[in-house]
């Protein structure tokens, strides 16, 4: 086995090169969830089931258009986003995670999630 010394800088380089990078579509995504939803508050249904955390969808103008489930708001990112990664599996937790850490406001203005992908 050889070793190689390196510098920090090409460390660094290295790094960038093999890690995978999420921030700049998590900040594409989060960006996206900004100016279209707002996070609502949880709701009763008139059938008295458990309460559920809600999304409202706006427009324009700011005025609320409609109200999403979590699953409602994850199938129009899904559909929105349909090329941010390749593995379909790994999309979909990843824009889940996204829409999770959202509503929870936990995306840093870095981008980073709560969870690493």
């Amino acid at each position: 086995m050889k070793k190689f010394i390196i510098s920090e800088s090409q460390y660094n380089k290295l790094l960038e090169i093999s890690v995978p990078q999420y921030t700049d579509r998590v900040l594409m995504v989060k960006n996206f969830l900004d100016k279209h939803f707002v996070r609502g508050d949880k709701e009763t249904n008139e059938f008295l089931t458990p309460n559920k955390s809600v999304v409202i969808s706006i427009n324009d103008m700011g005025q609320p258009v409609s109200t999403l489930s979590f699953k409602d708001l994850f199938f129009l990112i899904q559909d929105q986003f349909k090329e941010i990664l390749p593995n379909i599996n790994e999309r979909d937790a990843f824009l889940k995670q996204i829409i999770k850490d959202w509503y929870n406001k936990k995306i840093s203005k870095d981008g980073l999630l709560s969870i690493n992908f």
